[in-house]
């Protein structure tokens, strides 16, 4: 049992969820024979070096050396612990797990996952009663066909004020299981709770797993606020999550392009209109922990501003965002001021689809309104529009992308180019400083791992025994001493006193995801068993490829007992003992002799494929 859990619900859990699916609802990935590629959602970097095995069910990266099964990339990508991630596969895989006691299952974020569930099934029921008539007359109103009320799973809080508390307590949670939820509020005076939400038109906010974390409610009165969102709570915080991501994320990541727009129903009218690659924000504006979520997945982002000053002003906090990253963001301003939803139903979607694709960059809308067309003659004019632009120009990783916007302003404003190449260069020296003119550090990332590279034999050797390309006999008989790497070493100790190792390795999922679980506890064993399973081959050449470096591994092993022999032989000679070195200079022949039969059929093994 893997920390107090069977094999057998494991090995459900692993059969059921596919490890590639899962890595795509996080990271874009493309498929190469039975690996998938892309960017490490664990580091920084701008080349993938994230590979993912198919048939193997592990993952790798080369750049920062992260690796494991199913369960480590969960754990590892939620910064959950191992019993969090097999409760979050489970409801997945539709698993059923055992009951358990405190220090296994967090029994608490299982009940508020539950708690959530169970209140959007009652509130969707709500939807259909008589009650729910004004809800239903609303969404009609926005012209939302029953198939998408039915897709994002729209409901309604009655105006009761213990409806839904009534009936979650009805089913064995308790009032504070439910506050804690933030499904109810406790009463000032008096004691006792009150549902939040109350004759509201209710929206489901979903995971990525499709797991009902949070709602959001529009009013259908006058009450304030007009929308209502739930509190933070341990499962859901509202600057990580964007509204209808989970029902975009296969397009966004074959499209490679997010449109992120303001409101709930702007998200549901753009899918039902045909646009699966639209998201909102909750409320906020997009915060670093959103573009974490999706910058591994797109290539270009469309931002739907409205053209006030507050779109402005979105703007300019997007542009600190997006500056360190290496992608394309445009900017959108709907005709007449319209919000997606109004903009399809009064003009169509192919008006929707016009402005998306006439986006402007980021840069350019941000400058546009910071250093509008206008009269810069006099000098206080010029340098109060470059004071307003540079700070921006500044932040552009881009050498060349840098190079035409402080052009344009130069233009713009009517000064000299190296004028304000000079002053740019200033700019970027103070951004560079903190408050009390010490250079700041550079921002920090997680660091990624740097080894030397594996010896090349010793690696080909390990991933044709971890991938079942290779008997285990032969790879007992050379012994882990003729491995030097030392996790290479640990991973074949591992496989040959392993009972999955009795006579071959099974080339199947289980097997190799099998293989890394015994390896729990030692980190260097497991990292390169994930590796290894991700080693890509030449088809054509790869069993001449594992034989020509087990016969190199075999040549090695020998050369540590010659060296031993000519030193034994050398002191039995100083010693005058005649015997003992014709005994060894016997052995030794005989060493030499298995080293040259073994070059030998190494050369025969090349000429035979050269021909």
């Amino acid at each position: 049992m893997a920390k107090g859990f069977s094999d057998d619900v494991l090995q459900t859990i692993r059969e059921r969820v596919d490890l590639v699916d899962l890595v795509e609802s996080y990271v874009a990935l493309k498929r190469t024979g039975q690996n998938a590629v892309g960017l490490c959602p664990f580091h920084t970097e701008k080349r993938p070096s994230f590979t993912v095995s198919a048939s193997k069910q592990l993952f790798h990266c080369f750049g920062c050396g992260a690796g494991g099964d199913l369960f480590s990339f969960v754990m590892q990508r939620e910064t959950i612990s191992f019993p969090e991630a097999v409760q979050l596969l489970a409801r997945k895989a539709g698993v059923a797990l055992p009951e358990r006691d405190a220090a296994g299952v967090d029994r608490r974020r299982q009940s508020l996952y539950d708690i959530h569930m169970a209140a959007a099934d009652h509130f969707r029921d709500r939807l259909t009663s008589r009650e729910g008539e004004a809800a239903r007359r609303y969404l009609q109103g926005r012209r939302l066909t029953p198939e998408s009320v039915d897709a994002f799973g729209l409901g309604y809080a009655a105006s009761s004020w213990d409806d839904l508390s009534a009936a979650l307590i009805a089913k064995g949670w308790t009032p504070s299981q439910l506050e804690e939820a933030g499904v109810v509020v406790p009463r000032t005076q008096g004691g006792g709770w009150y549902d939040r939400f109350r004759h509201r038109v209710m929206c489901p906010i979903r995971d990525v797993h499709r797991n009902v974390v949070a709602f959001g409610g529009r009013v259908l009165d006058d009450a304030l606020p007009k929308y209502l969102n739930s509190p933070e709570t341990p499962i859901f915080s509202k600057g990580r999550y964007l509204f209808g991501l989970d029902r975009a994320r296969e397009t966004v990541a074959a499209t490679g392009t997010l449109v992120v727009v303001e409101g709930y129903f702007d998200v549901i009218a753009t899918h039902q209109a045909g646009f699966a690659n639209v998201v909102a924000t909750l409320g906020t504006a997009l915060t670093p922990a959103h573009l974490e979520v999706i910058r591994r997945l797109v290539t270009r982002v469309v931002l739907v501003f409205d053209p006030d000053a507050a779109g402005v002003r979105a703007a300019l906090r997007t542009v600190d965002l997006f500056g360190p990253l290496d992608l394309r963001v445009d900017v959108v301003s709907l005709p007449g001021g319209k919000d997606p939803d109004r903009l399809i139903v009064e003009d169509g979607p192919d008006a929707f689809r016009s402005a998306v694709e006439a986006g402007r960059s980021l840069l350019a809308f941000v400058l546009e309104h910071l250093v509008p067309p206008g009269d810069y003659r006099t000098v206080d004019a010029k340098k109060a529009a470059a004071a307003r632009a540079l700070p921006v120009i500044a932040k552009i990783r881009n050498a060349i992308e840098r190079d035409h916007y402080r052009a344009w302003v130069a233009d713009r404003i009517q000064v000299a180019d190296s004028t304000i190449r000079d002053a740019l260069g200033r700019t970027r020296g103070d951004a560079r400083r903190d408050g009390d003119g010490r250079r700041q550090a550079a921002p920090a990332h997680q660091p990624v791992r740097t080894s030397a590279p594996r010896p090349k034999a010793e690696l080909v050797v390990a991933a044709a025994l971890v991938q079942g390309r290779l008997d285990v006999s032969r790879v007992r008989a050379l012994g882990a001493e003729a491995f030097t790497d030392p996790a290479l070493r640990a991973v074949i100790d591992l496989v040959c006193s392993s009972v999955v190792s009795e006579g071959r390795v099974d080339a199947s999922p289980a097997s190799a995801s099998k293989l890394w679980a015994l390896a729990e506890g030692r980190e260097d064993a497991a990292r390169a068993i994930a590796e290894l399973a991700v080693f890509v081959w030449s088809d054509d050449e790869a069993d001449k490829e594992v034989d020509d470096c087990v016969t190199e591994l075999e040549i090695c092993r020998l050369k540590p007992r010659v060296i031993e022999v000519q030193r034994s032989i050398a002191e039995a000679d100083a010693n005058g003992e005649a015997e003992r070195v014709a005994e060894l200079q016997q052995e030794l022949n005989r060493l030499m002799q298995a080293t040259e039969r073994l070059r030998g059929s190494r050369l025969v093994s090349v000429r035979a494929v050269g021909g």
